[in-house]
């Protein structure tokens, strides 16, 4: 390192050094002054009214009353008696006096926000705070409320006040978040690590060195972690190193379960269990077919869909005839797949074709808007979905829409000959 460099470096290190033990120095002075007495802090202040560093600090001594436990909370009645009254005979009003207490909520020393983790702020000013494992989206203007309700303590207004003072502080000091598509339940897939969210825990898994790590925050790089209630798979029995042919072993041993429906393609089987695997990992794809099965009354439809449903825990959404917002409002945030039974109970072809549409955005992965949320943005969901459809027969749009007809995969089902299906047991 040449000389300029290493007195360049010197004195950085230095000026660093120096910010450290003056603020080392700021704090012992500050705990020094509160161990003293409250008689003693009054006789300092009546020595010196002006100085508002000292006034600063009783304020601030009768706030940590404030948001203690009794009977220190009766102490701090006293000491805001004797602060006030001294104040007042040196020509201070109630606005000055106030202004004081601010002052002290926002270099209070002792952070009370620490059961917080703040990341930021994003659009329109809405902090991003993490409380108990969920992601909070406090909003400005009502922040205060938002924390009172969290922290459980209406009555202390003093704590809440220096609570969202300092998460305030906190998301000033972090900056803006980018407040990009929110990460769901189910399985994903984001830039090198495979993102496992079931109810209230989160995993990353490294697609390639498969190293394992728990998500303590509800947020993974600018993403938000929706976390639920509902639990669909332990996160403790996954386990990312498999045997070499483990995958071979359970594509076959589902390729026999698919066979027992009777499809009028037997080429086609293998082709459904490879769509059936992928499903759990359909928001990974770079593009996703839609699955459509028809065929006449008892050739198994419905129960395919119990089926899926039985094999992924519960995790995928089976409905019956729907609308497309609440397609987006079902799928719209989670990875969770969905199998649209029964198509052929649409009344008209618009109905079939307003789903078919939003569904093709499904297929490339994109979002579709409906409503709005606060501020006025209008609300986002992110499709990337490989939805499964079931019908007696294929809608008519199918032949007149070529953009439809293109994203469909057909696979067409048959009455077995001994005109009865049974659920796998397997």
């Amino acid at each position: 390192m040449g000389k300029s460099k290493k007195d360049s470096y010197l004195r950085n290190n230095l000026a660093t050094v120096q910010k450290r033990a003056q603020k080392l120095k700021e704090k012992r002075e500050v705990l020094d002054f509160f161990r003293k007495s409250d008689r003693e802090i009054i006789e300092l202040l009546i020595k010196s009214p002006q100085d508002t560093r000292i006034a600063v600090l009783v304020a601030q001594k009768i706030l940590l009353y404030k948001v203690s436990k009794p009977p220190l909370i009766l102490e701090a009645e006293f000491l805001e008696q004797d602060f006030v009254q001294v104040l007042n005979e040196n020509g201070f009003k109630k606005k000055a006096i106030d202004q004081l207490f601010k002052e002290g909520v926002a270099s209070f020393p002792i952070d009370l926000s620490d059961e917080f983790e703040v990341y930021g702020y994003a659009g329109k000013r809405i902090i991003w705070v993490g409380y108990k494992r969920q992601l909070e989206e406090l909003p400005p203007g009502s922040i205060y409320s938002h924390v009172a309700v969290l922290v459980g303590d209406h009555s202390n207004s003093k704590l809440v006040m220096i609570i969202t003072g300092q998460i305030l502080q906190r998301a000033e000091k972090k900056g803006p978040i980018a407040d990009k598509e929110p990460i769901g339940q189910g399985i994903h897939l984001i830039d090198d690590y495979w993102i496992v969210v079931s109810g209230m825990k989160a995993i990353a898994i490294h697609k390639k060195s498969l190293e394992r790590k728990e998500l303590i925050a509800p947020i993974f790089g600018d993403k938000k972690v929706r976390m639920s209630s509902k639990e669909w798979v332990d996160l403790e029995k996954i386990n990312p190193i498999f045997a070499e042919n483990s995958l071979k072993e359970v594509f076959a041993e589902l390729n026999e379960l698919v066979s027992i429906w009777e499809w009028s393609d037997k080429s086609q089987i293998s082709y459904m269990t490879a769509a059936v695997m992928l499903l759990i990992f359909q928001q990974a794809l770079d593009w996703r077919p839609l699955i459509y099965i028809s065929g006449a009354q008892g050739t198994g439809k419905s129960m395919f869909s119990e089926f899926i449903y039985s094999l992924l825990s519960g995790f995928c959404e089976v409905v019956d005839k729907t609308t497309s917002h609440a397609v987006k409002q079902t799928f719209g945030h989670d990875s969770k797949p969905g199998f649209l039974d029964e198509f052929e109970h649409y009344t008209t072809e618009k109905e079939q074709r307003d789903v078919l549409n939003l569904l093709k955005t499904a297929c490339r992965g994109g979002h579709a808007i409906s409503g709005k949320i606060f501020g006025g943005k209008p609300r986002r969901y992110h499709l990337r979905h490989m939805f499964f459809l079931a019908s007696i027969s294929f809608p008519k749009c199918m032949e007149t829409d070529q953009a439809i007809k293109d994203r469909i995969l057909t696979f067409p089902l048959i009455k077995r000959a001994d005109k009865f299906i049974s659920m796998p047991r397997k």
